[in-house]
Parts: C-alpha cells; sequence; structure tokens
C-alpha cells in the first residue's frame, strides 16, 4: 500500500505497546497532547472491525478467527486509518502489538518519522489497574489480564517492545511523573535522537 508521501517530516507517528493494564492509554493521551496529533486506537479499530464483519464484539471475532487471523483481517484497515490521520499531522497509536503491523508502519511512513513507546509496569500492578476497571474483584481481573496477555504474546507483542525506540516505566501509578517521561520522550523524538 502506498502511504501518503510525508507532506511534512514534523509529522510522526508514535506507536505505543505493552502489555494489559500498564498505561498504554493514558501515555497514549499525553503524547497527543505533546505532538498536538490524533489517536489511533487499534482495540476500538478492531472492535469497529469485528462488528462491521458481523461479529457482536472483539472477544468474539478473536474466538472464531484467531488471533493472529483477527490482526491479519485487520491490518491494512488500521494503516489506512494511520494515514488518513497522518495527512493532517501526528498520530499515536495506542495499543500496537503486532509485528508485521509495526514493520509496516516504519516502512510506509519512515524510520525517521516512526517511533515505538514501550510502556511496562510490574504484573501485580497492571493486575490492580486492571482489577479496579472491571469492580474490584482480584479473580477476574487476574484472569482479564492473563487472558489479554496471552492474545497479545500470540500476535508479537514481545517482538514489537523489541522494536522500541523508548521504554518508560509505569510502576509508580503517579499521573505527574508519566507525564515528565511523556514530554521526555516527546523531546527526544522531536530533536531526531
Amino acid at each position: 500500500m502506498a502511504l501518503s508521501k510525508k507532506e511534512s517530516e514534523k509529522n510522526k507517528v508514535i506507536m505505543v505497546t505493552g502489555y494489559s493494564g500498564s498505561g498504554k492509554t493514558e501515555l497514549s493521551s499525553m503524547l497527543r497532547e505533546e505532538f498536538n496529533g490524533q489517536i489511533l486506537g487499534v482495540g476500538q479499530e478492531m472492535r469497529s472491525f469485528a462488528k462491521d464483519n458481523g461479529f457482536s464484539g472483539l472477544s468474539e471475532f478473536i474466538r472464531h478467527e484467531g488471533a493472529i487471523e483477527c490482526f491479519e483481517s485487520v491490518r491494512l484497515h488500521i494503516l489506512r486509518a494511520a494515514d488518513a490521520l497522518y495527512k493532517s499531522g501526528s498520530v499515536i497509536v495506542d495499543g500496537l502489538y503486532e509485528c508485521k503491523l509495526a514493520e509496516w508502519m516504519v516502512e510506509g511512513f519512515g524510520s525517521r518519522n516512526c517511533f515505538i513507546v514501550n510502556i511496562f509496569a510490574d504484573k501485580a500492578i497492571r493486575i490492580k489497574r486492571v482489577t479496579a476497571r472491571m469492580g474490584g474483584d482480584i479473580v477476574t481481573g487476574t484472569k482479564e489480564v492473563e487472558r489479554r496477555d496471552s492474545v497479545k504474546l500470540v500476535v508479537g507483542v514481545n517482538d514489537v517492545i523489541e522494536m522500541s525506540n523508548f521504554t518508560v516505566d509505569n510502576n509508580t501509578c503517579m499521573k505527574e511523573e508519566l507525564r515528565l517521561r511523556s514530554k521526555r520522550v516527546a523531546q527526544c523524538v522531536l530533536n531526531g535522537q
């Protein structure tokens, strides 16, 4: 697929990866502010694609088709969505787990314009965060983290993490610390480091 030529070298594609509950969405939101860009949520795009193709939701799509096949099906759709957003500015890709999609993004938008940020937190902290979002049942939260992590592993999240340009430690849960780290990432990207 031919992507938009880089009308402006200032436009960046920042891909945020990491495991469930690590803080990807919060970091993506902060990076959106730093780059005055738009967020492309991979999970949202996949849910939309699943519904458009007759599935009740993403879980059913993955159960029916298989995780790898789902990501293969939606890869081009996500790439086109990123390209459309890129025409008007920087794009923050929230929740990129699949290695092939990361490779296509870097190849399509150029290695000087694409950056991968890995955000991580210890599993116990991630479970607490997901449990809080799900109403406070630790058993359910633990199972949900394990279920989501297993899908991410199958589609290659560790390979995407290996490709990352930056790693952000989010074990502290302090919003202001995360904001400072997002500013440092943005400065490095804008300075070409």
